[in-house]
């Protein structure tokens, strides 16, 4: 059974391989292109944020100082396009600070993507202003 946009799932992985001093991120809000390719769509800018960890906090020594940004990783598909659209502006409104990473977005239908592909790029279009956003299609895996 698949598991709708409303269900995030918050995947730890590394975001780059920025310095730990980097705390600002710089994004675009105006126009944002929407680059295609095989089976990929992908907009907005990346975010090199990390968060400090806790001072006090026993970590191994082989540990870093920081903490990578979650991805948010949403499975959907062509029923679940209004509840994507939905999630992702609240993202985009509600972490003015920015204490989650990326968006991936993983196309799971027997449909194409391509068929929709209006329809998500509308979607991600306010979140793309704020991170990246890669929508992945696995409609030849379904």
């Amino acid at each position: 059974m698949l598991v709708g946009s409303a269900a995030l799932l918050l995947a730890v992985g590394a975001v780059s391989s920025a310095s730990a001093d980097t705390a600002e991120c710089s994004y675009h809000h105006g126009h944002l292109p929407i680059h295609h390719e095989p089976g990929v769509m992908k907009a907005g800018h990346g975010c090199k944020k990390r968060l400090p960890v806790a001072p006090g906090h026993k970590c191994p020594s082989c540990t870093r100082g920081t903490i990578d940004l979650p991805y948010i990783v949403i499975p959907t598909y062509e029923r679940d396009l209004c509840k994507l659209t939905y999630t992702l502006n609240s993202i985009a409104k509600h972490d003015r600070h920015h204490n989650l990473g990326n968006v991936i977005i993983m196309w799971v239908s027997r449909t194409p993507m391509s068929a929709f592909a209006a329809q998500i790029a509308h979607a991600i279009e306010h979140v793309a202003r704020t991170r990246h956003v890669t929508v992945r299609d696995f409609q030849p895996q379904v």
